[in-house]
């Protein structure tokens, strides 16, 4: 078993999603981004590699508010669709959501051309959310960019690379969905003065306005959450909701595998020869495997 934070940025693990699927979820981020946002301190965020069809009905019909729309409360589990509770940290195992607390996220509060961002102790309190433009590495004044954005709606996560210039940045950004194909997926950045979302193309590219406020239809997410630094992942990358209790210290080894018993070292034997002028002694000196010595006079 290792700690969750032993894992590098890049690196993969998997949660049981429905009780039947281990999916990929990269890691994107240790501890806190920055003073922009609150409860990431000791934990480890994670992006789903593979996107998941998320709605974007909007009230007002405006889907730039990201708050006044079907997706913030889908991300949460907390769309109720019929009267029943329905989204995405629904599809997770119950120990694994109890490990997913709320933390507030940066972002822009209203629509239209409102551009302030609420962050810090302000930011949007949430348990599962969309990762903004700034946090893939999308800004006005980095390379390739140009578009109505928000400005400091957070930080680039290290696992992100800034601009978007064909090349590193955009195959980071790249996704796929469940049926393996390249596709693209949206943010929870408005495109300001307008009703519509920024998103990602499927060759990893920004775009502008890439949805908008249509009822009833569908579109690709990447649910970000944050799990404990001190989250249990097993050999396989596999976490079923266990923490190592931090008083133990367990988990900070290198190799946290479980110990191996060492094999058997055959014995050694050797014949010794004590000479006097009257007798011969001789001995039998056994090394054994837990490193005593038997010794027998053998005549």
């Amino acid at each position: 078993m290792k700690r969750l934070d032993k894992k590098a940025i890049g690196e993969r693990v998997y949660l049981l999603e429905n009780g039947i699927n281990w999916e990929s979820y990269i890691v994107i981020a240790h501890d806190s981004p920055s003073v922009a946002y609150e409860g990431f301190e000791n934990r480890v965020t994670l992006l789903r590699e593979r996107t998941l069809a998320s709605p974007v009905t909007a009230t007002f019909f405006d889907a730039s508010n990201y708050t006044n729309t079907d997706f913030h409360p889908w991300l949460n589990g907390e769309l109720l669709v019929g009267g029943i509770a329905n989204g995405f940290l629904l599809r997770l195992g119950e120990d694994v959501r109890g490990l997913i607390t709320p933390v507030r996220i940066p972002f822009r509060a209203g629509s239209g051309a409102e551009t302030t961002v609420n962050s810090g102790v302000n930011g949007l309190l949430t348990r599962a959310f969309a990762l903004s433009a700034r946090e893939v590495g999308i800004a006005n004044g980095l390379a390739g960019v140009s578009g109505a954005l928000p400005e400091d709606e957070g930080v680039t996560f290290p696992y992100f690379l800034e601009g978007d210039e064909a090349g590193p940045a955009r195959v980071r950004r790249q996704a796929m969905a469940a049926n393996g194909s390249g596709v693209s997926w949206r943010l929870r950045t408005p495109t300001i003065g307008t009703s519509t979302l920024w998103g990602i193309n499927a060759d990893g590219s920004a775009a502008a306005g890439l949805w908008g406020w249509f009822v009833g239809i569908t579109v690709e997410a990447r649910p970000a959450i944050t799990l404990p630094s001190n989250t249990q992942v097993d050999v396989d990358g596999r976490i079923d909701g266990t923490v190592f209790d931090e008083g133990s210290g367990g988990g900070n080894e290198e190799d946290t595998e479980d110990p191996k018993e060492p094999p058997e070292k055959p014995l050694q034997t050797f014949r010794v020869s004590s000479f006097t002028t009257d007798i011969t002694i001789s001995k039998r000196i056994v090394f054994n495997a837990d490193g005593s010595i038997t010794e027998t006079i053998v005549g």
